[in-house]
């Protein structure tokens, strides 16, 4: 097989749970052979996930545009396109999508992939829009959905897809070695024995970090810690919200963080109280790291943990549900190592990037062949 040119385009590659789907995936695609030539189109500004793919040689082009809606991404991405040789455009999020869609060009010289990352945007909340979401979607001869939750989710919404979404998964590396958890302690000056507690996010609303902060303000134990790391709109509101409760010594607001994988490995315990999810990445990434989680049951999240098995799970926006689960685990600290150890099995299992990488090489190369076979049909 030839190597497929695939551009890949999305708002950005600063930190986000899409972005970091992107990057594993064009960074394994480099690593390991396979068939794929990877490039990336960036609507707006790079990020440092952006500065670290260029290292490695693979091209990022930033569009750099000012506006979130701007004409001139229309003629930027085209000229992008005219430019270079691709086989298949791969979109990511939204706006990307619709200006994707909505490029005035001969589609038919290009595959056009999208990937659905959530269960949940702004756009479902306006019925007004689904016309256009609808036109949208079909503008893509393939949607790749990251869990069956969010296939069901966008299928709600917009009917007459089924034919062409499917499922594949968000992939992680399944680090070879971890550092251990007193190590990372002692690296990150932090009590090596107390019990530690970790978000890894935005602070966003979506993310439920005020459930988190009113449950623990029910967790009264000595030695406790939860680790917040992360940057967002609500930073110093969740800030006061901790203040106000009396969680100053027993919350620690890390903001932006590039060490978060040491920081699972200092962990006892990830949590995420979102209130709504696709399939998060960072709860990957802590399952491969031998991590359990108590998460909300949202989105992709039921699919990935076994309750009570590989991690605990509770329902969204119920803080009394949440600190029952903290406080569980508290009591059950020794038990935690045993699930970590099944969470890495599951990701091993199902969420590898090899895996999900080798998926969607398959899925371009059967858009490519019928392409292929559609031109010589008309040739003929």
């Amino acid at each position: 097989m030839r190597d497929i040119r695939v551009l890949y385009v999305i708002d950005s590659l600063r930190a986000g749970g899409a972005e970091r789907v992107l990057y594993n995936t064009v960074e394994y695609f480099r690593e390991s052979g396979l068939p794929v030539r990877p490039e990336i189109a960036l609507l707006y500004d790079g990020g440092y996930l952006s500065e670290e793919l260029r290292l490695t040689g693979i091209p990022v082009h930033e569009l750099g545009l000012r506006k979130k809606y701007a004409l001139a991404g229309f003629t930027k991405l085209r000229k992008l396109l005219e430019e270079r040789e691709y086989d298949l455009i791969h979109v990511h999020l939204f706006p990307a999508s619709w200006y994707a869609a909505f490029l005035p060009v001969p589609r038919k010289r290009w595959k056009w992939v999208y990937t659905e990352h959530s269960v949940h945007n702004r756009r479902r909340e306006f019925p007004l829009l689904r016309p256009v979401e609808a036109f949208v979607y079909r503008k893509f001869d393939r949607i790749v959905a990251v869990s069956r939750n969010v296939r069901e989710g966008l299928l709600a919404w917009i009917p007459g897809l089924e034919g062409k979404t499917s499922v594949i998964p968000n992939g992680v590396k399944l680090p070879e070695k971890t550092v251990s958890r007193a190590e990372a302690r002692k690296r990150l000056g932090l009590d090596v024995d107390g019990f530690l507690l970790l978000y890894a996010g935005r602070l966003e609303p979506m993310k439920g970090l005020d459930v988190l902060i009113r449950a623990l303000a029910g967790v009264k134990v000595g030695r406790f810690l939860c680790l917040i790391a992360g940057d967002g709109p609500l930073k110093e509101r969740l800030k006061a919200l901790a203040a106000e409760l009396g969680l100053e010594p027993t919350v620690r607001f890390l903001g932006f963080r590039r060490d978060v994988e040491l920081l699972m490995d200092a962990a006892d315990l990830l949590v995420m109280p979102s209130l709504w999810e696709g399939l998060p990445m960072v709860l990957l990434e802590a399952m491969a790291r031998f991590r359990p989680a108590i998460a909300t049951r949202v989105g992709g999240v039921p699919e990935l943990i076994e309750d009570g098995i590989s991690g605990w799970l509770v329902e969204p926006g119920d803080p009394d549900a949440l600190r029952e689960r903290i406080l569980n685990a508290l009591a059950h600290r020794e038990e935690l190592d045993e699930m970590g150890r099944k969470a890495r099995m599951k990701i091993a299992a199902d969420y590898s990037i090899s895996s999900t990488a080798q998926r969607l090489l398959d899925l371009y190369g059967e858009l490519l062949l019928r392409k292929e076979s559609r031109t010589e049909a008309e040739r003929r």
